[in-house]
């Protein structure tokens, strides 16, 4: 509904912008989509938001009591009120069946270089997410663009190579000895 509003039909491509301007984040809904605000004519709308390019790795039932690592791990990346941009490599946004609009996600961070000269770094989330362990690289709809298919790549062999997030090993808890 939100894609509706800027006139982005499900399955569609039709905004020729390669990245928006910085947008607030509204809420994490689950570990691959976010609501940014956007002003569209100075009003303020909800967009919902794909990670693209991602896929999840949790395993097991996540609810309440057992909340997904992935969007805790958004909602820290990227919390409520925070700003993000919104990029599309591909020449235009695309939406999914569901009317979210599939995005790269980034966010403009300053911090100091090696000679302590502070310099403006831009993170993509679905690197950090898969190089946390908890999304792997999704080619099911096209292999990213270069350089970002490089980055996912290289992100995807880090996590599972340092065996964490999803790759970490199972771990068990001895139950306690009565005394």
């Amino acid at each position: 509904m939100a894609a509706t509003a800027l006139g982005l039909a499900a399955g569609s491509t039709v905004l020729n912008a390669a990245e928006t301007q910085p947008v607030k984040v509204r809420e994490i809904t689950d570990g691959i989509t976010l609501v940014v605000e956007a002003s569209v004519g100075g009003v303020p709308v909800p967009i919902s938001v794909r990670l693209d390019y991602v896929a999840l790795t949790e395993k097991g039932a996540v609810d309440a009591e057992h909340p997904s690592p992935s969007a805790e791990f958004v909602k820290h990346w990227s919390p409520p009120a925070s700003s993000v941009v919104l990029m599309d490599q591909t020449g235009g946004f695309r939406t999914d069946a569901f009317g979210k609009v599939l995005a790269v996600v980034c966010r403009d961070a300053t911090e100091p270089s090696e000679t302590g000269v502070p310099i403006q770094v831009r993170h993509c989330l679905q690197e950090d997410l898969i190089r946390a362990g908890w999304a792997t690289y999704r080619t099911a709809e096209g292999e990213a663009p270069y350089p970002l298919h490089d980055m996912l790549m290289a992100a995807e062999k880090d996590a599972r190579e340092a065996k964490t997030g999803a790759w970490a090993p199972p771990t068990t808890t001895e139950p306690a000895k009565s005394r």
